[in-house]
């Protein structure tokens, strides 16, 4: 095999821009001086060896010429970034979106998985729904997606706890193998979710009950993803320990967030990911968000760089995650890489931005939009609590996350019940890490006083089939010293119903009395912390 390098023009070789497939693997833990590399022609720099437990030289070597089906090229990250060099290290790192866009197809080789460990961690996956084909042609179907509308879902999903057990084991599984931790594999997996299954043989698995014998197609990433997505669903309905235990095991995989359309959960997702740096966790998926970092040494400060792309392409989106740990001075606005995305947010689609967050010349985070009393809002939720009882409408449901603070951490979806002998409503759904509170006892769940607290609005959010309607979101926030010009200070992120009405892409929120009043909110300007 021979590497080449690209010259002016995007010629390699004599080929001007030749169409090549892409390689994703895992090998940067698994490198063993002991190892053997593959022997790489034109190349400046030493092949790292792999240890043989992970994956053989001739094991590489097949695995490539199985990538190679179709075209001349291949590329490989090992014989095609200088391992040496750390600043052509990173000018090439910062073109793998492009490189993975452009691949005319990419394969995912999931080492050190045999065929037989790998269909049978997929099986349960796979049987976990029954899918029914349509009366439609194979011919028809030939020409379709794996997942296209030639066939429908039936949810016979089976509750045993024999088949959630197996759902469970079979999804750590997946959380424990290594193309599932890497972090720069979560960005590939995102940019080409066609990306086609590959065991450690080279062989692609083949689950002989999803299709009839006549009709087979590689299995995908999307494939995966789909049938995750599908049971986070179903599980999140079922609200059983061993169920929720399978939506947290999703979630923690970062699985949910690639099959999420909301690209903001993959930070929350890398954060579960192993990384040899820190910074890789914001370089290894920062071309997800069309955006090129430079190299920088402090990682808050990368962090603050992130976050201010982020809140500038959406600060609703930017804004749905609680911290886990206390974020530090001054950085409760941003992402961190102790964070996660509450349940109710996972399904975000789409957002209406009502605010922006902007960096000032020297970089600090502004916000410019409206503010409300939190009090008051609380308020205007239990007025339209009680509303929606007297008339017989579905409960109205708010929802508050609240971030660690320096008292003991506390991260929790709150649930707005007003009454004792309330019964929670068969509609709603219990979530993992939540409780449900009446809002006489919101106090109990807050530090300080709730006349201390203040809302920014954000804009609204639509979670599509998991949630019927858009919800409104805010950001929870004070201020440590009550005067003009000190920061406010985040503290959690919380969410109410609203009502959207429109056709197609023209969409408005619509004054009904699900809505909040307008005489609640004044326009301002501050600083964030």
């Amino acid at each position: 095999m021979t590497s080449f390098v690209r010259s002016a023009k995007n010629i390699y070789g004599e080929c001007k821009e030749p169409a090549y497939n892409a390689l994703s693997y895992t090998w940067g833990r698994y490198s063993d001086p002991k190892g053997a590399s593959i022997p790489v022609k034109n190349v400046t720099w030493t092949v790292p060896p792999i240890s043989e437990s992970h994956f053989s030289r001739n094991e590489f070597v097949n695995a490539i010429q199985a990538a190679g089906v179709g075209v001349s090229y291949v590329w490989v990250d090992v014989a095609c970034i200088d391992q040496e060099d750390n600043t052509v290290k990173i000018d090439e790192i910062g073109k793998q979106a492009a490189i993975f866009r452009r691949a005319a197809r990419v394969f995912a080789w999931l080492v050190p998985w045999t065929l037989e460990a790998l269909e049978d961690c997929l099986s349960p996956i796979e049987h976990y729904y029954s899918r029914q084909p349509l009366d439609a042609s194979k011919d028809d179907i030939k020409g379709s997606t794996l997942d296209s509308a030639y066939f429908s879902r039936t949810s016979k999903c089976m509750n045993s706890l024999d088949t959630i057990t197996s759902i469970l084991d079979a999804v750590q599984d997946l959380r424990h193998q290594p193309w599932f931790t890497s972090l720069w594999t979560l960005q590939e997996a995102y940019l080409r979710k066609d990306a086609i299954i590959l065991s450690r043989s080279s062989a692609g698995p083949s689950l002989v009950h999803r299709m009839d014998a006549d009709f087979r197609m590689p299995l995908t990433i999307n494939w995966l993803l789909v049938r995750c997505q599908q049971i986070y669903t179903m599980c999140r309905l079922e609200s059983t320990p061993s169920s929720m235990a399978v939506c947290q095991t999703l979630m923690d995989s970062g699985l949910l967030a690639l099959s999420a359309v909301n690209e903001w959960s993959l930070y929350s997702a890398s954060t579960k990911r192993q990384a040899s740096l820190h910074e890789d966790r914001v370089y290894g998926i920062m071309q997800v968000y069309n955006i090129r970092l430079g190299a920088q040494s402090d990682f808050s400060r990368l962090e603050d760089s992130l976050g201010f792309h982020l809140n500038d392409k959406d600060p609703v989106l930017s804004q749905l995650h609680v911290h886990e740990q206390p974020p530090g001075e001054g950085k409760a606005w941003r992402v961190s890489r102790h964070m996660t995305i509450p349940f109710v947010y996972v399904g975000a689609l789409t957002s209406g931005i009502k605010c922006t967050i902007s960096a000032s010349p020297r970089k600090i985070p502004l916000y410019d939009g409206k503010v409300c009393d939190f009090d008051a809002l609380v308020d205007e939720w239990h007025k339209n609590w009680l509303h929606r009882k007297n008339a017989g409408l579905s409960l109205f449901e708010a929802h508050v996350a609240l971030d660690a603070q320096s008292h003991p951490p506390r991260t929790a979806d709150i649930f707005s019940l007003h009454e004792d002998n309330l019964l929670p409503d068969s509609s709603v759904l219990t979530l993992p890490n939540s409780e449900r509170v009446r809002f006489t006892h919101l106090q109990s769940h807050f530090p300080r006083l709730l006349t201390d607290y203040k809302v920014l609005m954000m804009g609204w959010i639509s979670c599509g089939d998991l949630e019927p309607g858009p919800r409104w979101v805010g950001l929870v926030v004070n201020q440590r010293t009550q005067s003009i010009g000190k920061p406010w200070i985040r503290v959690g992120v919380c969410s109410w119903p609203g009502m959207i009405t429109g056709r197609n892409d023209l969409m408005s929120l619509h004054g009904r009395p699900d809505d909040l009043s307008e005489g609640l909110w004044k326009t301002v300007t501050g600083r964030l912390g």
